[in-house]
């Protein structure tokens, strides 16, 4: 898979988390962005629009579960995935009601991160060919039936 065009925003008000993930990400051949709090990250993902979005949950003015929130609002094909220092079960079972793809603690350990940003990608191929089919199912079905007759109730609905 091709990762030239996929975009991803760093959203940490640390600076050395920002960096590394940015090394590590530009690395793989991904457009990356970075953020160092929420405000400027909603200004940014209205601009670029980003396939995903890590964001620390702990930051000043919008923390990681705001911006979750506004981000699913606003786009929600956007995934999203949290990081802590700070990790516990009730933040995580909080960040994944509301819809982030996973909830990661720190320190980053550099193949984690990739291998979830790598199921992201799958995950929204899987769901762009799904589309797809279900679009060309929905316009080939009944011209396929076009020579048939029939006038039964139950044979109607089969064709």
């Amino acid at each position: 898979m091709t990762t030239n065009n996929r975009r991803i925003l760093i959203v940490d008000d640390e600076p050395l988390t920002r960096k590394s993930l940015y090394e590590i990400l530009k690395f793989q051949g991904y457009k990356v962005a970075t953020s160092s709090d929420g405000e400027e990250a909603c200004r940014m993902i209205e601009e670029s629009s980003p396939d995903i979005v890590i964001s620390d949950l702990k930051m000043p003015k919008i923390d990681g579960l705001d911006l979750l929130k506004r981000i699913k609002t606003t786009h929600p094909d956007t995934a999203v995935i949290l990081m802590t220092a700070y990790g516990s079960i009730e933040n995580a079972v909080s960040a994944m009601r509301e819809g982030a793809f996973d909830y990661i603690t720190k320190p980053i350990i550099d193949n984690e991160i990739k291998i979830i940003i790598q199921r992201v990608f799958e995950q929204k191929k899987i769901l762009e060919e799904n589309k797809l089919l279900k679009k060309q199912l929905s316009e080939s079905s009944r011209k396929s039936f076009h020579d048939l007759f029939g006038s039964n109730h139950k044979m109607q609905r089969i064709y």
